[in-house]
């Protein structure tokens, strides 16, 4: 059995595109997971359009997100005389021919075509004809004789079995006139030459899969296996193309994407296992298989994307965090100075919670990053002696602290002042008597961060004992798993009117509002430890702890919900917001 051999064959005419990125990933992915080897091939027979700027910003766009070829790049346009050769060959053996159609001759079968409103395919004018009528001043193309009699099948790995009748393919050519070879002649050489195993690229391939195949049985080649991938639409259900904003891989880097969070984003964009959402680099070559390709085209959604970085941006490493940042900065924004960057490591935990990509982290320090903080005119009339000894105060015991957060900063701001969100009062509570006792409910987009992959698996596990969960977000059905989509807020009040509990597996958060409104509807919570500020009648578990969250759901607080609640009142908070203004107007030197 051959040793799996797969490639990513770019030409070098333009900055990689989005779509390219992710046929070169789950080429990649595949190679690995059967432990085989993933090349790269430089398609540049192109000369006019082709450049050495755009091979190079390639080969370090694939490097950085994480992509990495076997051995030297395979640089086709070396290759030409193996093609020429081929196309030779073909020609001695009967599977081609010349053609000395002149290019009017070309341009008015196209524009009959046109006016019968059906596709060109060259007439074959030359197939049989004897050389001996070639006009003398036309350089003849070389046609490859296709099949015309019959149906051709091309067994899919993504799309199943496909079917198409011979005679819509036409003699397609394979030496243009001035001796250089077609894209579909070099292609089926170069694979056969690195001995490609498995073809896996856009669905909008397939129609020169089939000319392919007819090249590779004409020589008698081992034919490799084919996937075709479907191609990605833009939010609005249109192909993407280059023209699109954000199709580039530069496009993303330049906006603080970060390498692994795109990477992952790319991975989930039309191919699914399970229900996991995040995946590890090494979770993505372990588990990629080819049979987890959906067969429709996927969106690309800028919203999903910030979110799949948000999520990273929070959860990795602080030290490679700030690592990326320094890079990201250098390429696309001003350097980070070097007495500022340990003020900045020790803001990361505070910058980091509001932002969902790296140039959010650098707008948001810029007062740490620059050397002087700039005031107009109005500014300069509120900052009195009184307020620039508060200030200065400040500033040297800030310098004291390791890490920003509230326990650091109370010993030398004061008192801090958190005030919950209010909840609606006049919202009927139900009893527990009332709610379908094995009710489970998940509220929330379709987003990594929510956890509706550790909320199923927690459903399946349950089931058996009758209970279900019902999740908006998604759309999966299975026993035991109800998924809505999208509700109106009347719909999710009721939905949260009759569940049992509400669960909430957030890997971070805010407070959520839905904990609030559940509450107050009598609906029990069970919730991630992740999230802050919870009502001490939530149950708490460790996220990804199954065991925990079992018992948890199975044993929610169900007392005192109502009194939890009640110091969320529109009434209440309304009050609490007025003393406090009050104190601040009262007194010049407050810091509250």
């Amino acid at each position: 059995m051959k040793k799996v051999a797969t490639r990513f064959a770019p030409s070098p005419t333009g900055p990689l595109h989005i779509g390219g990125v992710r046929t070169a990933l789950f080429n990649w992915l595949y190679s690995k997971n059967h432990n085989g080897n993933f090349y790269l091939r430089i398609e540049d027979t192109d000369k006019e359009r082709s450049k050495d700027e755009y091979k190079k910003q390639i080969i370090q766009s694939l490097k950085w997100i994480g992509i990495d070829h076997d051995g030297e790049e395979y640089i086709q346009s070396k290759k030409i005389d193996d093609h020429i050769k081929v196309a030779n060959e073909l020609l001695k053996n009967g599977f081609a021919y010349k053609c000395y159609c002149s290019n009017e001759e070309i341009e008015e079968q196209k524009k009959r075509a046109k006016q019968k409103k059906i596709p060109y395919v060259y007439d074959r004018k030359w197939r049989d004809k004897d050389e001996k009528e070639a006009p003398k001043d036309i350089h003849p193309v070389i046609r490859f004789k296709s099949k015309i009699e019959g149906t051709s099948i091309l067994k899919d790995l993504v799309q199943g079995n496909v079917e198409i009748e011979n005679k819509t393919i036409e003699d397609f050519v394979i030496l243009r006139n001035d001796g250089t070879p077609t894209y579909n002649l070099s292609a089926s050489v170069d694979d056969h030459q690195m001995n490609m195993t498995h073809i896996i690229r856009g669905d909008d391939h397939k129609i020169n899969t089939f000319k392919q195949m007819q090249i590779y049985e004409a020589m008698n080649w081992d034919l490799p296996k084919f996937a075709h991938i479907p191609l990605i639409h833009t939010i609005e259900g249109k192909k993407l193309s280059k023209r699109d904003n954000a199709s580039t891989l530069d496009d993303y880097s330049k906006i603080g994407i970060m390498p692994d969070a795109l990477r992952n984003y790319l991975l989930r964009l039309g191919w699914s296992y399970e229900d996991k959402e995040i995946f590890t680099l090494d979770e993505s070559i372990k588990h990629f298989n080819i049979e987890g390709i959906g067969k429709s085209p996927s969106k690309l959604d800028m919203s999903r994307i910030l979110s799949m970085n948000e999520h990273y941006i929070k959860n990795i490493d602080e030290n490679d965090l700030f690592n990326q940042l320094t890079e990201y900065c250098k390429l696309y924004k001003s350097e980070i100075k070097p007495d500022k960057k340990d003020n900045i490591k020790k803001s990361l935990t505070f910058l980091k919670n509001k932002a969902k990509t790296l140039e959010d982290i650098f707008n948001n320090g810029q007062y740490i990053m620059v050397d002087e903080v700039k005031f107009n005119q109005d500014d300069i009339k509120l900052i009195d002696d009184k307020a620039k000894k508060v200030i200065s105060d400040f500033a040297t015991r800030f310098a004291t602290i390791d890490k920003i957060s509230k326990e650091t900063l109370e010993p030398i701001i004061g008192a801090c002042h958190v005030l919950p969100n209010p909840v609606d009062e006049h919202i009927k509570f139900v009893p527990m008597e009332s709610k379908k006792q094995k009710q489970m409910l998940l509220l929330g987009r379709k987003d990594p961060v929510k956890g509706h992959a550790f909320a199923m698996e927690l459903a399946r596990t349950m089931r058996d004992e009758g209970w279900n969960l019902v999740a908006t977000g998604i759309t999966h059905q299975e026993e035991g798993i109800d998924g809505l989509g999208w509700v109106s807020e009347q719909e999710k009040r009721k939905l949260l009117e009759e569940s049992a509990v509400l669960l909430v597996p957030s890997a971070f958060e805010g407070q959520p509002m839905v904990i609030l409104e559940a509450l107050s509807v009598g609906c029990p919570v069970v919730a991630s430890e992740n999230v802050p500020d919870l009502p001490s009648c939530v149950r708490t578990a460790e996220l990804g702890n199954k065991e925990q969250w079992l018992e948890a759901i199975s044993n929610p607080i169900t007392e005192g919900l109502e009194q939890s609640i009640a110091k969320h009142s529109i009434e209440l908070i309304s009050k609490r917001w007025g003393e406090i203004y009050s104190r601040i107007i009262e007194s010049n030197t407050s810091t509250e």
